[in-house]
């Protein structure tokens, strides 16, 4: 009886010994260890690792980050791909590269990210090459910056330079072919390498081919400037004047402001309904003097800046908006400084005998024995325009002239005219 009780009891380990040997494993769940972010900072091109794991969203994420994850043990490479492993923004998914190696991850975005953005890194669908599975997850992060502001328009914009290290059109086709001693500086948030600094003897930045921004009767230039007078001098020793931006100057559009900082003006060029073209200045003195107040004919407002540091108090050395618009429709230019009405004036109103009243629109007038169909940044016209060459001020090659000395940033010129309310949304998301 003992014996068969031996046996027995035998025979049942056997059989757990067998289910036990058989029984599968589950591999346990693959897990991050580490997210980081590597890239260079645009201000200054240091090398910057920022961590993408930690418990509160990662900021001052790089532009050009390349993105590393790390998990607990290898992954199974076929379960990785742009699907399982994302990156999106508000503007949607980031074209980017992702591969594995090991226990590792990579995510290299085919472009650099947006300045101030937010992103989301999205992982899910991984194995681990042990079968292991993986709980789908999440990381937040915003990349250095400021973010790009809505801009009114946009859709009617036909350039933009943001100088964010790179003198290039971010919008449309008007990239320059010729940049001429630009370093970049730093804006008016203190953020480096995003604006074009120019040092009042040389810089010029030149974009072919700007006639075109002038085909479209309506017009609206905006920019921020921050003028340098220190050390601008001309022939004779005497502070210069600032000629700003010019596209073959007054034959087409230029924006200068006068030793004394006095006053400002754009300058511009009109086609007349017999298709005439002549020029008139959208000049600003701060005055208060109207068409019935002293003021030239037309100038329907011209705001009072008397009884303190007026224009100069302004514009001298310290960062500004400027926009200029013109309505065709309405024959009106309006000049707006850090989103204030300073100046309008309106075609409608001159003598009704002047040639003026038929204006139709802004236009390029420029002809080859005069100028260049250049948009000059940092002087009133190409290097290679003939106009002025003879004067102490308005040759290029005269490092006394009137080059513009200072920073420039954020120019954006438009093909529809701006409201007062437009002028308002783009400073107030601007500054």
């Amino acid at each position: 009886m003992k014996i068969l009780k031996y046996f027995f009891t035998l025979s049942i380990l056997g059989v757990i010994l067998v289910v036990s040997c058989t029984k599968e494993v589950t591999p346990e769940i693959l897990v991050i260890a580490t997210i980081e972010a590597k890239g260079t900072s645009f201000e200054d091109g240091a090398e910057v690792i920022s961590d993408l794991n930690g418990v509160t969203s990662a900021n001052n994420v790089t532009l050009n980050a390349i993105i590393t994850i790390t998990l607990d043990r290898a992954v199974d490479a076929s379960t990785v791909n742009g699907t399982n492993v994302s990156l999106t923004s508000d503007d949607g998914v980031v074209a980017a590269s992702v591969t594995a190696s090991g226990s590792s991850i990579t995510v290299d975005p085919t472009e650099d990210l947006i300045r101030g953005s937010a992103y989301t890194l999205a992982i899910a669908g991984l194995k681990g090459a042990d079968g292991g599975d993986f709980f789908a997850t999440n990381r937040t992060f915003r990349t250095e910056g400021r973010a790009p502001v809505v801009v009114p328009h946009a859709e009617h914009m036909l350039a933009y330079w943001n100088f964010d290290n790179n003198t290039d059109d971010a919008v449309g086709s008007f990239s320059p072919n010729k940049v001429v001693d630009i370093t970049f500086g730093s804006d008016r948030f203190g953020q480096g390498n995003s604006t074009a600094t120019f040092d009042g003897d040389k810089s010029i930045i030149e974009i072919p081919g700007a006639d075109q921004l002038l085909t479209h009767n309506d017009f609206t230039l905006s920019f921020w400037m921050k003028t340098n007078s220190n050390g601008h001098l001309n022939a004779d020793g005497n502070p210069a004047g600032h000629f700003v931006m010019g596209l073959g100057a007054f034959f087409g559009f230029q924006f200068e402001i006068p030793a004394d900082f006095t006053s400002c003006k754009l300058a511009a060029s009109y086609i007349l309904a017999d298709g005439n073209k002549e020029s008139e200045d959208l000049w600003f003195n701060g005055s208060g003097q109207d068409k019935d107040n002293g003021g030239w004919q037309g100038w329907d407002f011209v705001a009072d800046l008397g009884g303190g540091p007026g224009v100069a108090g302004k514009l001298k050395d310290k960062w500004v908006n400027i926009i200029c618009s013109y309505n065709a429709a309405e024959k009106q230019g309006r000049m707006y400084i850090n989103g204030e009405l300073m100046k309008s004036q309106d075609f409608d109103l001159w003598p009704d005998d002047a040639p003026k009243r038929t204006v139709t629109g802004i236009t390029y007038r420029g002809v080859a024995s005069d100028v260049e169909p250049i948009l000059a940044l940092g002087f009133v016209k190409s290097i290679n325009s003939p106009m002025w060459s003879d004067t102490p001020w308005g040759d290029y090659a005269k490092p006394t002239s009137n080059h513009f000395k200072g920073d420039l940033d954020d120019i954006r010129i438009f093909k529809v005219p701006f409201t007062a309310e437009n002028v308002q949304t783009l400073y107030n998301s601007e500054k």
